[in-house]
């Protein structure tokens, strides 16, 4: 559950980056993120407080890869664990 609420907030963040640095794709209501671009500062503007949100997105990425890594050696630690 963690993962998924770090994502939805990176993914929010994103969505702040891209209308900072696209005010044309902002009044769309539904539209799509691409957070690997935002994450590689691809079309990203380069002010000061849009590459503050950038950092906010890359440090919600690294929040989800590990979390993902420590659901990873706990899964592993109780399949161990059974084959014991």
């Amino acid at each position: 559950m963690a993962i998924i609420a770090v994502l939805i907030s990176a993914i929010r963040h994103s969505y702040a980056v891209e209308a900072r640095s696209s005010p044309g794709k902002a009044d769309r209501r539904f539209g799509y993120t691409n957070l690997f671009a935002v994450a590689l500062n691809v079309g990203v503007a380069r002010d000061a407080e849009t590459q503050a949100l950038r950092a906010k997105v890359l440090m919600r990425l690294a929040a989800i890869g590990a979390l993902f890594a420590a659901l990873a050696l706990l899964a592993s630690g109780l399949a161990a664990d059974r084959m014991n």
